[in-house]
């Protein structure tokens, strides 16, 4: 059976993947639900996990996502969605707090790449991969004059 991707994710889904265990885990997580685009992924019936970005900028988003460990056989799958999902943002960047050695898989198999370690967590970005796709109004693109020495 294929994953299937919904979007918004419901608050359910979010409370049963989002660590809802704390009052501060739980107010993340309505807050990326009520301000970001917040996507469930499904093998067959199970929940296996949850990804979105949340806004930082008009230009720049934070990418997230949380996957059990159940959903390894369909992660190539949920990889592409994940790079997918990023490339038709809108965003001309994308930042994930990487802080599992399987996030850092996943955050570098949807795109991103490794930016710095901060206490936080490692950042991963990417610009490259979405602003190839994010079509840019004709004053901003790169002159194709050649530029000779001088």
């Amino acid at each position: 059976m294929a994953i299937t991707v919904t979007s918004p994710a419901t608050l359910f889904e979010m409370a049963e993947l989002s660590g809802a265990s704390s009052r501060l885990m739980w107010a993340v997580a309505r807050e990326m639900w009520a301000k970001g685009s917040t996507f469930a992924i499904r093998d067959g019936d199970e929940l296996v996990g949850l990804a979105g970005i949340y806004p930082m900028s008009p230009d720049c988003g934070e990418c997230w996502f949380n996957i059990r460990p159940t959903a390894a056989r369909r992660m190539l799958a949920i990889c592409r969605a994940i790079k997918l999902t990023i490339r038709s943002s809108g965003y001309r960047e994308i930042v994930a707090v990487v802080g599992t050695e399987a996030g850092k898989r996943i955050a570098a198999a949807a795109g991103l790449a490794f930016f710095e370690a901060t206490e936080m967590g490692e950042i991963w970005s990417c610009n490259s991969l979405v602003a190839a796709t994010t079509p840019r109004k004709s004053s901003s693109r790169p002159s194709s004059a050649a530029v000779s020495p001088i």
